[in-house]
C-alpha cells in the first residue's frame, strides 16, 4: 500500500496479521493527515495476503481504487 502519487517506499509484509495506521500500537505506522489512528489491516490466510480497511475515515485505496471489500493483494500493489 503506498500514498497515491507518490512511489512505494518499501516492501514490508510479515507475520499473519499487520494493522496499518497511526496508533502507536500498528505493525505498519502511517504518517500523514489522511490516515486513521486504525486505518486497514493485512492478513495472511491460505498462503494469500489480504488488505481490510477497517472502518477508516478516508477509505483505503488499491491501485487508485477505493476498496468496498476485503482485497487479494498481488505483487506490486
Amino acid at each position: 500500500m503506498h500514498v497515491p502519487g507518490e512511489p512505494p517506499r518499501e516492501e514490508i509484509l510479515y507475520g499473519d496479521e499487520m494493522r496499518i495506521g497511526r496508533s502507536m500500537d500498528c505493525e505498519i505506522r502511517l504518517d500523514f493527515a489522511a490516515s486513521s489512528g486504525k486505518h486497514a489491516q493485512v492478513a495472511l490466510a491460505g498462503g494469500r495476503h489480504t488488505l481490510t480497511d477497517t472502518g477508516s475515515t478516508n477509505g483505503t485505496f488499491v491501485n487508485g481504487k477505493l476498496l468496498a471489500a476485503p482485497h487479494g493483494l498481488r505483487d506490486g500493489d
